[in-house]
């Protein structure tokens, strides 16, 4: 299900319910404090929507197919190793700066143990999956790398997978720029692991 895929009031109701969750986190906000937002009752709410639970899914599944699809495409564009990395990176930085508030409130909650959701399992393993392909990806260009003998390699796939997925947190959305910021990310890896 992706977001685009909903009537316009659930998107407006998707785009409410994000920015409460980023304010208050999923559990802390109500199917009320929902329809506050919005202006109506709670009542006229549950015309758009079953439960909140319905909205958390959507978000969920909206994001972890935008990354699959990512994935997929990358992955068509075949490559050399570094061209298989940067074109994954920037995959990767273009959709969670499409959406920054969704990618937090997803990674944020998606596994808090109190919140219980239908496709929960689906969604933990497709982020399990995209991110042993990250790491694969990552594990092919370091191997075409001069990289010294006491560098852990398993400790750099795992802080490299780390940053990338939380540069969000340090850049602000204002001042994201694919290119720059995708360069920045590869030199910070490539020379910080060669110490070149």
């Amino acid at each position: 299900m992706k977001l685009q895929d909903l009537t316009l009031k659930q998107q407006e109701i998707v785009r409410i319910s994000l920015d409460l969750f980023q304010r208050k986190g999923y559990v802390g906000s109500s199917v009320r404090d929902i329809a506050e937002e919005l202006n109506i009752k709670a009542a006229s709410l549950y015309s758009h929507i079953t439960s909140k639970e319905e909205i958390f899914e959507w978000i969920c599944a909206d994001l972890t197919e935008r990354f699959r699809l990512a994935a997929e495409k990358v992955d068509e564009m075949g490559g050399s190793p570094k061209e298989h990395f940067m074109n994954l990176l920037k995959a990767h930085l273009t959709e969670v700066f499409r959406n920054v508030t969704q990618y937090n409130v997803f990674f944020t909650n998606i596994y808090n143990y109190e919140i219980e959701l239908v496709n929960k399992t689906k969604y933990l393993t497709n982020v399990m999956e995209y991110i042993a392909y990250l790491e694969q990806v990552i594990t092919k260009y370091l191997d075409t790398l001069d990289i010294p003998e006491i560098i852990e390699k398993d400790v750099v796939i795992k802080f490299s997978t780390s940053v990338i997925n939380s540069f969000y947190r340090w850049k602000p959305e204002e001042e994201f720029d694919l290119e720059r910021d995708a360069q920045f990310l590869h030199h910070m890896l490539v020379y910080g692991v060669s110490g070149k």
